[in-house]
């Protein structure tokens, strides 16, 4: 190496020690205050990008021992997610992760750390940064047959957790990690999922290979260049089909006093998602409620079943041939003895507080249906933008929905936030069993013209897992649904003549609009014929410049138009 190359660790090694170390630490303070603002800074339900993690890593310090950026992957896609509490064996940089993430959404960490040291770093970084709902205990390791393990305040813990990140205590540790299921694995129940860090160590390899034999769980091994863990789910203990539809029907004959709310839920083929929906109804702090699970022919009917067997006695079971989901709402309606109904899909969730806080708003503005607000999460560009801020964006944060709200586009009701009169939607006669799609839309707009109470308000209250395997294709179905029920308001509704004359020009207005949004998408998809036909409907209803420019461009130069429709809808997914 040349003498040049070697002046900087020359100079480097004439700054004295104290120095050097005021120096990196004042830098790595900066960079995790940087990180922490930066994630802090994140919308809901956004996961930090890698190098925001790697930020915090670097910041955190602790070299050797902290998480590796893989694992606060996982920790942070998980910590985004999670609705029930949260356990942590071992505390650190995911404690802080957890703070910033599932904190700031009202869930709750549980730490257990032994060193008492550790615990104070730990606990004054969590107050620097102000970050909520974590815990800190301090927790001794202690002596159990055949395996040494933290000491935790069980009268304190939660008596069931969602998750558990379980990297402590040390793996030269007597029994290294074995001992939380034999400890706490009762507090976990069917569908927790287990985060064990460093599978690629002969001691947490044991440890996994003991759980399996001992505990009914599923266990996939994530490898990757830097290390390896393991994403560990409690399996469901599941009873015979045949004995499992018994006990789920045990409630039907109920002659209990009625309760306050119905919660009505229709299922289709819904067997992965049904238990964690369900976990969100029973951990609701308002209890006078009935559940009613409808389920719609679902191909998957066994699995559906064994995934309810826990559930059993806590709901109402009714089946059906597949029919739909207003057919199967209809049912669960009908057997419905509540005074209001809350509907719910099948894999949507709701808050702890969503039935309180709904019939507290209910109560006080004296109305007859609410509508939340709900994050968007799962397969969609707008997962992490909420439900109102993707369809009425310029919406106050609470108000009414008219009629006319609902005809222009301008109010949109997401049907899982929903909690309305039953006797109302009796009176209006149900949902639409001739409609298999947009009868939710349907039905407010006849809640409305009945003279029922109709308001939003912008608290977020659920979640809305979105499924869809195609956004264009989603959203072309949808506007085809919009299609029908206007079609439905002109030939069914009985319009008087001054209603049809405020009705009609909006319902020309919509379509206009629809259709020019119906252009753009096939014109993205590459369906040029169906594109020019589309756009010229719209500008026949609608007329306006916008709208007879796309006309014209999509004859004159359909393959510049589709590459710029497409690099727009290219962009407005990555943001």
């Amino acid at each position: 190496m040349s003498a040049s190359l070697n002046t900087p660790s020359r100079l480097k090694r004439l700054v004295p020690a104290p120095l050097r170390r005021a120096a990196k630490n004042t830098r790595s303070n900066w960079k995790l205050r940087r990180a922490v603002r930066r994630i802090a800074g994140l919308p809901p339900g956004h996961i930090p990008t890698v190098e925001m993690l790697n930020d915090l890593q670097t910041g955190w310090g602790n070299e050797g021992y902290a998480a590796r950026t893989d694992f606060l992957q996982e920790v942070a896609k998980k910590a985004v997610t999670t609705v029930g509490p949260i356990l942590e064996c071992g505390s650190g940089l995911t404690t802080i992760l957890f703070g910033l993430l599932a904190g700031r959404r009202g869930v709750k960490t549980y730490s257990l750390e032994h060193i008492s040291e550790w615990r104070t770093r730990v606990n004054q970084t969590l107050q620097r940064f102000q970050l909520p709902k974590t815990l800190v205990y301090l927790c001794p390791l202690r002596e159990y047959d055949g395996f040494d393990w933290y000491d935790p305040p069980l009268a304190t813990l939660p008596k069931e957790f969602d998750l558990v990140i379980c990297d402590g205590p040390p793996g030269e540790t007597r029994g290294g990690r074995y001992g939380l299921l034999p400890v706490l694995g009762e507090r976990l129940p069917p569908g927790a999922v287990i985060l064990l860090d460093d599978t690629e160590r002969a001691g947490e390899a044991e440890v996994l290979h003991r759980w399996a034999a001992q505990f009914n769980i599923k266990i996939s091994q994530r490898q990757t260049l830097t290390g390896s863990f393991a994403v560990i789910t409690r399996e469901r203990t599941f009873a015979s089909t045949d004995a499992t539809r018994s006990r789920l029907k045990e409630l039907d004959d109920s002659d209990s006093l009625p309760p306050l709310t119905s919660i009505v839920i229709p299922a289709y083929n819904v067997a992965p998602y049904i238990g964690e929906t369900l976990d969100s109804v029973f951990a609701q702090t308002f209890t006078d409620y009935e559940v009613i699970l409808v389920n719609d022919g679902s191909s998957d009917t066994d699995e559906l079943e064994r995934a309810l067997e826990p559930y059993a006695g806590r709901l109402r079971y009714l089946t059906q041939e597949n029919a739909g989901a207003s057919v199967a709402r209809n049912q669960g309606l009908r057997a419905a003895r509540g005074e209001f109904i809350a509907f719910l899909d099948a894999d949507d969730l709701w808050r702890p507080n969503y039935l309180e806080e709904q019939l507290k708003f209910l109560r006080e503005h004296k109305c007859d249906l609410v509508c939340a607000d709900a994050m968007i999460f799962g397969d969609s560009p707008d997962a992490g933008r909420t439900y109102m801020e993707w369809l009425m964006d310029a919406a106050p944060p609470a108000g009414e929905v008219t009629f006319l709200d609902l005809v222009r586009g301008e109010r949109s009701l997401i049907t899982s936030g929903i909690v309305a009169r039953r006797k109302l939607i009796l009176e209006v006669g149900l949902f639409d069993e001739a409609l298999r799609n947009a009868q939710d839309f349907d039905l407010w707009l006849r809640l409305a013209r009945h003279g029922a109470r109709l308001a939003y308000h912008r608290r977020l209250l659920l979640r809305y897992r979105c499924r869809q395997n195609s956004l264009t294709g989603d959203a072309t179905n949808s506007i085809a649904r919009e299609f029908r029920v206007f079609d439905k308001i002109e030939q069914s509704y009985n319009l008087t003549a001054a209603e049809r004359a405020e009705v009609s020009p909006v319902i020309r207005d919509r379509r206009a609009a629809l259709q020019f949004e119906l252009g753009k998408l096939l014109l993205a998809q590459g369906e040029l014929e169906r594109a020019r036909a589309a756009f010229a409907s719209a500008s026949n209803l609608g007329r306006s410049w916008k709208m007879m420019a796309a006309l014209w461009f999509s004859r004159l130069a359909p393959s510049l138009m589709q590459s710029l429709y497409l690099r727009r809808m290219q962009n407005a997914s990555a943001r």
